[in-house]
């Protein structure tokens, strides 16, 4: 019995860590390219209206985690018309610190300048740093993966157990 639950929970351990870690591996490679493009696209200059660091709690009991993250809200002109922006970087899910968060907001003080870069294509579609990706999601990547390897080995112990 044991060695069906270990090939079983192995097994399906094993494609969803890599159907994981290959999802978010594409978006990564993808907000990764959006953030390189991002870097020939037309600029303009902008005010910031808004800067919060929002504090998100998630899980209960010893799992529950706390992250924080950077937001910003800036207005510009591009496209034919009045604009408002939140986008600072590609990719930026939070922090674990709250020093990192403040760290990010840090140049940009509500009321000041900023240079925007906007999609051609869609003049909505802004960043102020072009050319960045934090990486976020590489985390998931990784975990994904790693799950797999996980599930591989349960799976090589439930078949080697029973011999």
């Amino acid at each position: 019995m044991i060695l069906t639950e270990f090939l079983v929970g192995g097994g399906l351990l094993t494609i969803a860590g890599a159907g994981m870690g290959f999802w978010f591996g594409k978006l990564d490679k993808a907000q990764k390219a959006e953030a390189a493009a991002s870097l020939l696209w037309p600029s303009t200059l902008g005010t910031v209206v808004a800067t919060e660091v929002q504090v998100k709690r998630s899980g209960h009991g010893k799992s529950r985690s706390t992250h924080y993250v950077p937001l910003i809200a800036y207005h510009y002109e591009a496209g034919g018309g009045q604009r408002q922006g939140t986008r600072i970087r590609f990719g930026m899910l939070g922090y674990s610190l709250k020093s990192n968060a403040d760290k990010v907001l840090l140049p940009y003080k509500v009321g000041n300048p900023v240079t925007v870069r906007y999609n051609p294509a869609n003049a909505a579609d802004s960043v102020l740093e072009a050319g960045v990706s934090t990486g976020n999601l590489r985390f998931g990547f990784f975990a994904g993966w790693g799950c797999a390897g996980l599930g591989v080995l349960l799976v090589m112990v439930g078949l080697f157990s029973g011999s």
